[in-house]
Formats: C-alpha cells, structure tokens, sequence
C-alpha cells in the first residue's frame, strides 16, 4: 500500500511538473536567462503573435534563438528582425529585460500606441528601425541615453510633438529618419553635435522656424 502510495505522488509530481512546463515555455531554457525568454513571450502576446505572418518555431522549440526573428550571442538575445511580419497591438515595455539587444528591426507592419520611453535604457542598442507602422505620441527623450544607437528609424508613422534636443547626445548616431510623421516646432541645434551623422531626413513633417 505504502509503496503503491508513493508511486502515486511521484505520478502526480510529474504530471505537476509537465503542467507547468505547458504553461511557461521558459521552464526549461537554458540557452539564455529565463527572463529574456519571458520578454520574448511577452512581445509575442502584446505584438498579436498568433496571427504573425511568421511565427516559426515560437512555443514550440525550446531553444528561443531558434524563433523566428530572435537572434543571440554569447549567452543573450542580440537581435529581433520581424519585418514585414503582420504584428499589430502595441510595443511592450517588458523588451527592456534584454540588456544586450542590439537591433531592434520591425519595420511594415501594423503596431500603434507609444514607443516605450523605457527603451532608453537598451544601453547597447545600436539599430532601432520602426518605420511604416502606426506609432503615435511623442519620441521619447529617454532615447538620448542610447549611447551606442547608430541608426534611427521611425519614418512614416504618427508621431507628433517635438523632436528631443536630447538626441543630440547620441554622440554614435550616423542615420536620423524622422519623415512622414506629424512633427512640430523647431529642428533643435543640438542635433548639430551629431559628429558621426550621415543622414538627417526630416521631411513631411510640421516643423517651422530656421534651420539651425
């Protein structure tokens, strides 16, 4: 009886353990930290992930540098590229649990709502490109702490308000692509401190005043 008894628990542990494991796929993932692999979930349920036009290997590889778009080095999740990927819903801010990404690509698809002024702390991100969507509000300021952003791409959405003189801190920055949105005020002279800058593109926007 006894023995039947303890088989029984063990049975019951396991079924325990295999339940929970059905409902965090990030149970058993050991190729990166467990909590970069919860913000990956998390963008793919904010981003409508179910209806992805690729979503390839998501919930179901337990490797998660194996999805779909999700690129890694050294231990981390590198890079995100879903272009051309059907996402809608809204940014998370949950993305900034990946203190190594440096590329952040989810150019032509469907996301609204505002960027999270929490990606300001993606100290190591180099390539932020979100053109074509359907962002509104303002560019967030925080994005003057990007330290090693070399590229910037929010062209074609709703963004409006104010360009941040805070970018003028991103000493890196080579590209600046700000078209098609509704921006308004004055090109802040404080872009004029972009030594390493390439290419400024500001047009069809609502800015006024000089150019600096």
């Amino acid at each position: 009886m006894k023995s039947a008894a303890l088989m029984g628990l063990v049975a019951l542990a396991l079924t325990l353990a295999a339940c929970s494991e059905d409902l965090d796929p990030c149970a058993r993932v050991v190729q990166i930290p467990r909590s970069e692999c919860r913000a990956l979930i998390d963008f793919y349920d904010a981003t409508n992930g179910d209806n992805w036009k690729d979503k390839r290997s998501w919930h179901e590889d337990r490797n998660p540098c194996a999805w779909h778009g999700v690129g890694c080095d050294g231990g981390h999740v590198s890079t995100i590229s879903l272009n051309y990927n059907e996402l809608s819903g809204s940014l998370p801010p949950s993305l900034t649990a990946l203190p190594q990404l440096r590329m952040l690509s989810l150019y032509f698809n469907h996301l609204g709502g505002e960027i999270p002024p929490e990606y300001g702390q993606l100290k190591h991100l180099e390539v932020l490109i979100l053109h074509d969507n359907d962002l509104s509000g303002s560019i967030p300021a925080e994005f003057g702490h990007l330290d090693s952003l070399k590229k910037l791409d929010l062209d074609s959405n709703n963004l409006s308000g104010e360009i941040p003189p805070e970018l003028g801190n991103l000493t890196e920055l080579e590209e600046l692509l700000l078209r098609g949105n509704e921006l308004s005020g004055s090109i802040p002279p404080e872009l004029g401190k972009l030594g390493n800058l390439r290419g400024l593109f500001l047009s069809n926007n609502k800015l006024s005043g000089r150019i600096p």
